[in-house]
This record gives structure tokens, sequence and C-alpha cells, in this order.
């Protein structure tokens, strides 16, 4: 038996008896060559590990397709990474029919898993059975407009996931404009990442106008998007009437100097923005992005939110 097989002989055998020392199993950055079926058996009796890491490990649609099923009799595991797995659309469709009968996983990282649309589509399914996941991480899949679509209309019936990170996919206008429709129905979203998407400031406009809406989304990425001075006055208004956000991420966009005025009179209104990134948004006056920083430190007007947010009544 070579070094490889013991391992997993070993490590099998460590499951089989809910070893209490493996309630983290990182198997990252190998490969399970031919112990996958081993590693799936193992897991379908484990009551122990909370969290299954299987980044970068070369997986095969063989191995997936006896992974992925076996993973709803791992009753403990709360957090898998499978990311930077060519996982494509056709291991998402094994992966999605486990999510939707899974009632433990709260996290699953999907980045950089080569998902496209399909795979985006077969993940929204999931999401219209799925009650427990919360937060999914879809960064880098070259998912587009259709998949945004598909992603979107499952936020209106899902109101379990709490964080959705879909950062440098190719959603642009349509995908976004389909997002922030969602935010509109969803009141279980709290963190929503669509930087490097290519929204630009159509896409903000998009996504202020259903903020205003919004009383439940607290973090919003939109970083790198090509949006310019009109697309920060939208958000800025939209800041006027939000009681909800505290965490808006504008950084590497063209704000300008009209666009980061118009925030600086958003925030003199608004009193719950705690967190706004500004690098890299283009030729402005220092001294107002000094101003703004004071003011989102300003124990008088955090002082305010927390007497808005006590009084504030439930949605």
């Amino acid at each position: 038996m070579d070094e490889a097989a013991a391992r997993f002989e070993t490590l099998a055998a460590r499951l089989k008896r809910n070893d209490p020392a493996l309630e983290e199993v990182n198997l990252g950055f190998g490969s399970l060559g031919p112990h996958a079926h081993q590693l799936a058996e193992a897991l379908k009796g484990n009551t122990v590990t909370k969290m299954l890491s299987l980044r970068h490990c070369k997986l095969t649609g063989a191995q997936m397709a006896v992974l992925f099923p076996a993973l709803n009799l791992a009753t403990s595991l709360r957090t898998l990474d499978v990311s930077q797995n060519d996982i494509d659309p056709v291991g998402a469709a094994v992966l999605s029919k486990a999510l939707q009968t899974n009632t433990s996983l709260i996290f699953v990282d999907l980045s950089v898993c080569n998902l496209e649309d399909r795979g985006a589509e077969e993940l929204a399914g999931a999401l219209t059975a799925n009650t427990c996941l919360t937060v999914l991480n879809l960064n880098y899949n070259q998912i587009g407009s259709r998949g945004a679509v598909a992603l979107a209309a499952a936020l209106k019936t899902n109101m379990t996931l709490t964080s959705l990170n879909l950062q440098s996919n190719k959603l642009g206008l349509e995908g976004v404009q389909a997002l922030a429709g969602a935010l509109n129905i969803n009141t279980g979203l709290t963190t929503l990442n669509v930087s490097n998407c290519a929204i630009g400031t159509a896409g903000a406009v998009a996504l202020a106008e259903e903020i205003k809406r919004n009383s439940t989304l607290t973090a919003l990425m939109i970083y790198h998007n090509g949006i310019g001075a009109a697309g920060a006055v939208a958000l800025a208004e939209a800041l006027k009437v939000n009681a909800a956000l505290t965490a808006l991420d504008l950084r590497l966009n063209p704000l300008q100097q009209e666009g980061l005025e118009a925030l600086c009179e958003a925030l003199k209104i608004n009193n719950t923005l705690t967190k706004l990134e500004l690098d890299g948004i283009g030729y402005v006056r220092l001294e107002l992005l000094t101003l703004i920083d004071n003011m989102l430190h300003d124990p008088v007007r955090a002082a305010r939110a927390s007497g808005e947010s006590d009084t504030k009544p439930a949605r």
C-alpha cells in the first residue's frame, strides 16, 4: 500500500468512528485520486466533522458523482469548500440535487469552479428548495446575465440565504437589474457582492432604487464596476431614506467630485452607514474624503443611529 492510500485509509477509519479531533478536515491542494469513494463512504456515517475542504483537489466528474450525494448523510457538516475545482455545469447539477434536500450545510464555497450560466441555473434550482444554506460564494465563475436572472428568481422565494458573493462574473446590466428586483421581495439577504461585474452606472442606479425600499441588506460591495458620478448620486439619494445599510464598497469607480459631494450630503441625513470604501474614485478634493471619514466616525452620529435602531419598527 502506498503512502497516499495508507493516509486515506487512516482518515476514513477515523471518520467512521467519529474521531472528535476531526471537526475540520482539510484535503485542499491535493488529489483524491482513487479514494473519493472511500471518503464518501466514511462521511455517510459521520456526526462529528463540521468543515470539509476539497479546495483545488482536481475533482473529476466521477468523484463528484460519488462525493456530493454523500454530503446529505454527513449530518454534522456545516462548511463545504470545493473552490478552485473544475466543477462545471455537470458537477453543479450533481451538487444542486444534493443541496435540494440537505439540512446541515450553511456555507458553500464554489469560487473559481467554471460554473458558467448553466451551473448558476442549477444552483438556483437548489436555492428554491434549500432552507438551510446561509452563505454561497460564486465569485470568478463566468456567470452572465442568464445565470444572474435565475439566481434572482430563486432569491424571491429563498429567505434563508444571507450572503451571496458574485464578484468577478459577467453579470452586466441585465443581470444586476434582475438581482436588484429580487431585493424588493427578499427579506433574508444581508450581504451582496457584485463587484467587478460590469454593471456600470445604470446598474448602480437600479440597485439604488431597490435599496430605497429594502430594509434587510446591510452590506453592498460594488467596487470596480465603471460606476460614474450619476451612479453615486443615485446611491446617495437611496442612503437618505435607507436605514439598514452599514457598509458600502465603491472603490475603483470613477465617481469624481460630483459623486463624492452627493455622498457627503447623504451622510448628513443617513446615520446607519458606518463603512464607506472610496479608494481609487478619480480626482477629488482630499478634504472632502477627510470630511466623510470624520462623519462616519462621529460618535454623535453613531448615537443617533443607535437611537433610530431602538425605535425602528419590524419589517
